[in-house]
């Protein structure tokens, strides 16, 4: 199953082998045996695949990949759990009437264990956005945050300098955030782009600067 997976993966990518679209289409097969098999890399992969044929926010209960993505998550799969909490949350929040993120917490909590970066990011979202009358919550979320952004995830860093600037769910430090939100910036995060360009445009805690606003602003568009 581990040659199955690897070699279809290599006639996908036509990595070292002369491009043929029918190489591709045994790539695919063989990608799908394995999955169909039970190789847990093989359904990550295989929903890798199918989600680029999807609309983005598509309903879970409706999506092949994400089947695909919850067998692998459901077997430990630290990449797929990630997959399966980011899928429910956002189409969660698509939605007209908010449900409930308590399956997407389960699988983020699984995958920010197991030391998915984006998983904490989005996970300290939902305690941060959706719990803000929770001080407990709201803290923790910070707490993922920093950790997040300090092993490199960009938009981690962004949030993490706004809770700086405000002081949310941990001491308010300007500096501090301002190196943050440069951080996020020089790592091509669009929310630390957007959300230094609101500091500057409102003077949270710096000098209103609105030309400078207008460069972050254009640059997160």
């Amino acid at each position: 199953l581990k040659s199955m997976l690897k070699y279809g993966r290599i006639l996908q990518s036509n990595k070292d082998i002369k491009y043929e679209p029918a190489k591709q289409d045994e790539g695919l097969s063989l990608i799908k045996m394995a999955a169909s098999k039970g190789n847990i890399k093989a359904n990550y992969y295989y929903g890798l695949i199918l989600e680029k044929k999807e609309e983005e926010n598509s309903n879970p209960a409706e999506s092949e990949s994400f089947q695909y993505f919850k067998r692998s998550a459901d077997e430990g799969h630290f990449e797929s759990m990630n997959k399966v909490g980011v899928r429910l949350y956002n189409y969660i929040r698509s939605l007209p009437k908010l449900g409930s993120f308590d399956e997407s917490i389960y699988y983020l909590k699984k995958s920010s264990s197991k030391g998915s970066f984006e998983s904490m990011y989005q996970l300290g979202f939902i305690l941060v956005y959706y719990n803000e009358e929770d001080a407990t919550k709201v803290k923790i979320g910070t707490r993922l945050f920093k950790i997040s952004a300090d092993n490199g995830y960009a938009d981690s860093m962004g949030e993490y300098a706004s809770s700086l600037i405000s002081g949310r769910g941990v001491e308010e430090d300007i500096e501090e955030a301002v190196k943050y939100y440069k951080k996020g910036i020089a790592n091509g995060s669009a929310v630390a782009m957007n959300d230094y360009a609101f500091v500057l445009k409102s003077g949270l805690g710096v000098k209103v600067d609105y030309k400078k606003a207008i460069k972050y602003y254009k640059m997160a568009i």
